[in-house]
């Protein structure tokens, strides 16, 4: 079969304008490949790390510990409560620490400081419900290095309806 030149010489320009094409097309596709590993290592190592997680602590649990002397000792208690929450309702002992979280103004340089709370002891959270004890936790962790933190899920309220009907409910 007999091809007219200018059919060979536009077959090949096709070809070789293809072929460059696919080889620009895939520079620049490991160009940009390239780049964008790059900013993801950059983004990745510019990233402060995250804070530790924060554990939910069921009343049961909170109940155990409260009641062994030895498991006890071994946590730091912060109820997070305002002064007249903890005349209606608060938990027995002279190892619970009380945190108002209205004055956290007043205290929160100390337990950034590490002079008012531990950082490495285990510490558990609590509050009327929840919600306040949770926002601690989230201090403690993210602001002042805490690592090993948990929330009483429910606080003092569910503490109560399930465990010590003895405790008011406010």
């Amino acid at each position: 079969m007999h091809c007219p030149p200018l059919l060979i010489m536009t077959l090949a320009m096709l070809t070789l304008g293809r072929a460059f094409v696919t080889r620009r097309s895939s520079t620049a596709v490991a160009a940009a490949t390239t780049t964008t590993s790059t900013r993801r290592a950059l983004t990745m190592q510019a990233s402060p790390p995250s804070p530790p997680a924060i554990k939910q602590m069921t009343v049961a649990q909170f109940d155990e510990i409260l009641k062994s002397p030895e498991k006890r000792a071994t946590y730091q208690i912060i109820d997070v409560r305002e002064p007249n929450e903890l005349q209606v309702a608060r938990i027995a002992g002279t190892d619970v620490i009380h945190l108002a979280l209205g004055a956290a103004a007043e205290w929160s340089p100390k337990v950034e400081a590490g002079d008012l709370l531990e950082p490495t002891k285990p510490t558990i959270c609590l509050c009327k419900v929840g919600m306040r004890s949770m926002r601690m936790a989230m201090f403690l962790t993210s602001s002042a290095g805490f690592t090993n933190v948990y929330n009483v899920d429910g606080g003092i309220t569910k503490y109560a309806n399930d465990i010590d009907p003895s405790i008011p409910l406010y």
